[in-house]
């Protein structure tokens, strides 16, 4: 399985008829391009065994169903690289360049000796994953570079994605599968361990490029082989021109970049910084800051084309074009500028002026609304119109969505893409409006689904989902998919804090997980389409809450369908000096690199329509750190994490784990007042139900050290048990940011070791020592006594002295399962 003959074909310009694109039989390299047309059945018959070659490889028939056939769940793919090549590759693996391979290997049968070439590419899973210093980054690659005959199981490009925000591992698996069961255009998935020079690299999801002639031949089989688009819309494409996305008088007049510019890859780029401690959320906030600087590049090239939009995003490929000819360039630039300007807003509630029913595939953008809102896909057109390629394939339908990327698929960092407080609607989010916002501000779904006939038709189409696709049997086929990677799920980078029992359970999730933190995926969708057939029923009978209204309401965001009332705006502000009540989940941190580079968020002021909508590193709303009471040292959080242990310790905690606290200040500091909530975390985050809330009015003196047991109940002490590559962290939920964190747990520990923190703020494995503290700042007076407060009641402890638990009275009542020890 290692030639395809029927690939040797190239694209050319034909200069004889107006320079447009043909396929010719003749490939001329470094010569005049010699047209020697093919013919059009037979290149479509060639394109047909292309794909029959990848059926049992995928699992998957034309029709997304599992061959009998059909390959193991979980195969081995092995690249050889030359050792240099692959040290330099993962030395750049920020500029995502290409880098040779000698060959690659399928199991122990199926070998490409010709090579072939890889490389990194993504975007926040790149970034994060690097930042992390994990190797289990995503790829692209291309087994024809060398030999334009050779294919893997006849695919010419395949993407490897790692698993990082989907704890099922299945997300892309399932989605792909349900699409092509739909008819609607899909990439083919499976699930492979990557290994390179023989060193296991990950788990990996394996899909098929968009951008493969063969690919786009099964999703639109009408297609006009000799003149036909596909382009993708990427992350800055949205809010061109517009002052809050950063287009300001100002922020123009500064940008100054010259190609190539900061959003292309390449190695002029700056190299992604890797966090010794592997903290994700450092990780998290270090992207966001490396995505304001790519948008400095944005702004220079929005004025270098004069302040043309379209002109900009599609030259500079940032509405991308991946096939086709340049004469498609015109007619996406056309589409932009009607359907999707700057500041959108359909002119009355009905967007009766838009001609965009005329110029796509209804009943393609319909379908694909019908699964964006059942699965709530906000990382697309239905929330920040990213992440979705635009096809035609030239037969007189139209432009067409072909959707992309579903990690975050009823995943609360996609829900959160639309607002915070998303994740609560998780279940009830209504199918009535999928929308983020109301229909009539969102370019792509407004114009359709305003129109009454044509929203009946979305409906239709959502319910013929539930019926014929959503069904058990489907359930089963996920959740047995899932058991089968189980083994590998446990072995991955990404696995840590992966239920997958959890996530494969065919049993309903509660109503009200999404209130801690994400639903597991298998039970959510159960749930979720329960959810829809009740919405569904109470539309027919009339009995549907503002059904109606919820459509048009300004501002609201998440629709809950439930609500007989539109739904508060979150976070209003009458101005950006306001702005600080705007934080979100992942925190606030500001302008403090002595470079004047950002190392973190502020929250962007929409003036629009008065609420702190999307994060902007270099946001117009910049407020100083501390604020008014910035000079009140009492009132500051100045805690750290001096010690982490997931080894038992003779005479700790029962030989359970157990985190220290170490208070370094000169002054006492509240963990929980009527101002301050303080969580304590694992790796699973502060909205996961595991984590830890510190009971009210407790606090740690100046000076104080903290021990607090693992393994505990989860009302006095942490009920969450510590791993040996977790990562543990204080965070601040009154004011949204995080207070702590000791990194993620790295190296091999010794027996008898804990990961402790260092006189240079770094942390480390060392030998145990719970409460002989070291070196930090101001270290604990070793003379003294250490005090703590929990729940008002005080106890001490002479340093040195053998540790004890200790049990505190609250009022008249014991707390018996005390597990703090001072």
């Amino acid at each position: 399985m290692t030639k395809a003959p029927f690939l040797d074909l190239t694209y050319a310009r034909d200069a004889s008829d107006s320079d447009n694109f043909k396929f010719t039989t003749t490939p001329t390299p470094g010569e005049a391009n010699t047209i020697n047309l093919y013919d059009s059945a037979a290149h479509l018959a060639r394109l047909s065994t292309q794909n029959d070659l990848g059926v049992d490889f995928f699992g998957m028939n034309a029709d997304g169903t599992k061959p009998s056939s059909a390959m193991e769940d979980v195969l081995d793919l092995h690249i050889t690289m030359d050792a240099e090549k692959e040290a330099t590759m993962w030395d750049e693996q920020s500029y995502e360049m290409y880098h040779s391979v000698e060959s690659f290997r399928v199991g122990e049968d199926v070998e490409l000796s010709s090579g072939g070439r890889i490389r990194p590419r993504g975007q926040s899973t790149l970034a994060i994953a690097t930042c992390m210093a994990m190797k289990t980054i995503p790829f692209l690659v291309d087994f024809t570079s060398k030999d334009n005959t050779q294919t893997l199981f006849g695919v010419e490009k395949l993407y490897l994605r790692h698993h990082m925000s989907d704890a099922s591992y299945s997300r892309e698996w399932t989605m792909h599968r349900l699409l092509a069961r739909s008819g609607l255009p899909h990439l083919r998935t499976r699930t492979v361990r990557l290994y390179i020079n023989d060193v296991l690299i990950g788990l990996y999801e394996a899909m098929e490029a968009p951008d493969q002639e063969y690919v786009f031949a099964r999703s639109f089989p009408s297609y006009n082989k000799d003149d036909f688009a596909l382009f993708k819309i990427k992350t800055h494409a949205a809010g061109c021109g517009l002052p809050d996305a950063g287009y300001t008088t100002e922020g123009i007049a500064a940008a100054n970049e010259v190609p190539p510019y900061t959003f292309e890859r390449g190695n002029h780029r700056e190299k992604i910084e890797v966090d010794p401690s592997g903290d994700i959320w450092t990780c998290i906030f270090q992207f966001f800051g490396n995505m304001g600087k790519e948008r400095v590049g944005v702004y220079s090239a929005y004025k270098a084309y004069g302040g043309d939009c379209s002109e900009m995003l599609v030259e500079e490929g940032i509405i991308d074009q991946d096939l086709g000819s340049d004469n498609w360039k015109a007619a996406v630039k056309t589409f932009y500028n009607a359907h999707m300007p700057p500041n959108f807003e359909c002119e009355d509630l009905e967007c009766s002026t838009s001609t965009l029913k005329d110029e796509v595939n209804v009943e393609n953008f319909l379908k694909n609304f019908a699964w964006y809102g059942v699965t709530l896909g906000q990382d697309s057109p239905m929330g920040n119109l990213n992440n979705w390629y635009l096809a035609n394939p030239n037969d007189g339908t139209g432009w067409n969505i072909v959707q992309y990327d579903h990690n975050n698929m009823l995943e609360s960092g996609g829900l959160n893409l639309c607002q915070d407080d998303c994740l609560t609607q998780q279940i009830t989010w209504s199918i009535n409006r999928p929308t983020c916002r109301s229909l009539n501000s969102n370019p792509i779904v407004g114009p359709l689904l305003s129109d009454p006939n044509l929203h009946a038709q979305y409906l239709v189409y959502v319910k013929d989902i539930l019926d014929n696709l959503l069904t058990d049997a489907l359930f089963t086929e996920i959740s047995e998919h899932i058991t089968a990677l189980k083994p590998h799920i446990l072995g991955d980078p990404f696995g840590w804090g992966v239920d997958p029992d959890g996530e494969a359970s065919t049993t309903p999730a509660d109503a009200n997980c999404g209130a801690t933190g994400s639903c597991p995926f298998l039970p959510a969708l159960k749930l979720r389409r329960d959810e829809i057939y009740k919405q569904l029923t109470a539309l027919n009978a009339s009995t549907f809450p503002r059904a109606t209204e919820d459509l048009f309401n300004e501002g609201e965001t998440c629709a809950d369908w439930e609500s007989t009332t539109k739904k508060a705006v979150a976070n209003l502000c009458t101005d950006c000096a306001e702005a600080e009540i705007c934080y979100n989940s992942l925190g606030c941190l500001y302008r403090d690199r002595e470079d004047g580079t950002w190392s973190g968020l502020l929250k962007d002021c929409d003036p629009v329509n008065g609420i702190c909508d999307v994060c902007f590193p270099d946001s117009t709303c910049l407020i100083e750190e501390g604020g008014e009471d910035s000079d009140d040292e009492a009132d500051k959080v100045n805690i750290v994490i001096s010690e982490v242990s997931s080894n038992p310790v003779e005479g700790t905690c029962n030989g359970q784990d157990y985190i220290e606290l170490f208070n370094p200040s000169g002054f006492k500091v509240y963990l929980a007042d009527p101002d301050r909530v303080l969580i304590l975390h694992d790796d699973r985050g502060h909205r996961d139900s595991s984590a830890f809330e510190f009971p009210a009015l407790s606090s740690i003196d100046a000076d104080g050290v903290l021990l607090l047991c693992a393994n505990g109940n989860g009302v006095n002490s942490p009920s969450f048990g510590i791993k040996d590559n977790d990562a543990i962290s204080v965070y601040d939920l009154t004011n949204h940011k995080p207070v702590t964190t000791a990194g993620r747990m790295r190296g091999t520990r010794g027996e008898g070791e804990s990961w402790t923190l260092q006189s240079d703020g770094t942390y480390a494995y060392n030998a145990a020592t719970p409460f002989a503290f070291r070196d930090y700042q101001s270290p604990p007076n070793m003379d003294g006594t250490d005090s703590f407060n929990l729940n008002g009641s005080s106890a001490t402890r002479k340093v040195g002295s053998e540790n004890v638990v200790i049990k505190l009275a609250v009022g008249l009542s014991l707390i018996s399962a005390m597990t703090v020890i001072f």
